[in-house]
């Protein structure tokens, strides 16, 4: 059974967000409260206080913002998406997307009262069978053949590719995991830590754990 939250904090916080009359991030938040909560204890009562239905929370990871819900309320519903701040800019455009992708991200980045909900087509699922019928078209299995080929005939070692792509998934799942908790390891941070064990300079060594 979890422990209960002690109630002052929880209205102390409340009562920052509050004053501002708009939304703060943890940071800011962090630094009204002069600090005197540590930063994962300050994120479990911000979870709380969102739960509860007392605080918003706008976006996800480091940019999350949070304000009244009555402040919300009064917002535009489609109201567009701050642009991200240059470092997290500079990281997505070393990440190549097609249009497509381009296009579900920024759809992503909308707030989730501006999306439209949609459902599955069961039918769709249900008409797969293994071996016999194929999700992706005949041009599609063929283009992912011929990338998969080239692989292949390089002269590299069976599993080469394979590791490859685990390395980089390894990557982009421990940065945007730990993005989610405020950590502020850039995506190169990231990288240089896992691949090289080079920590950060200027970050603490529990951001590096």
């Amino acid at each position: 059974m979890s422990r209960p939250m002690p109630t002052d904090e929880l209205d102390e916080i409340e009562k920052v967000v509050r004053a501002r009359g708009e939304a703060m991030t943890a940071p800011e938040i962090a630094q009204a409260l002069d600090g005197s909560l540590p930063r994962r204890t300050l994120q479990y009562r911000l979870r709380r206080l969102v739960d509860d239905g007392r605080l918003v929370m706008d976006g996800v990871g480091r940019w999350a913002r949070y304000r009244a819900p009555e402040a919300r309320e009064a917002a535009p519903e489609a109201e567009a998406p701050a642009a991200p701040p240059r470092a997290a800019a500079e990281e997505e455009a070393a990440i190549a997307l097609s249009p497509a992708a381009e296009e579900i991200r920024a759809h992503l980045r909308r707030p989730p009262e501006a999306r439209q909900p949609v459902g599955y087509n069961r039918a769709f699922l249900d008409s797969y069978r293994p071996g016999e019928s194929f999700y992706l078209s005949a041009q599609e299995r063929a283009r992912l053949a011929e990338a998969g080929q080239r692989h292949m005939n390089a002269q590299q070692p069976a599993g080469t590719y394979a590791r490859q792509i685990l390395n980089r998934l390894l990557i982009d799942l421990s940065w945007n995991s730990s993005r989610l908790e405020g950590n502020t390891y850039s995506l190169l941070d990231t990288r240089r830590l896992i691949e090289f064990g080079e920590e950060a300079q200027g970050r603490g060594r529990l951001e590096a754990q």
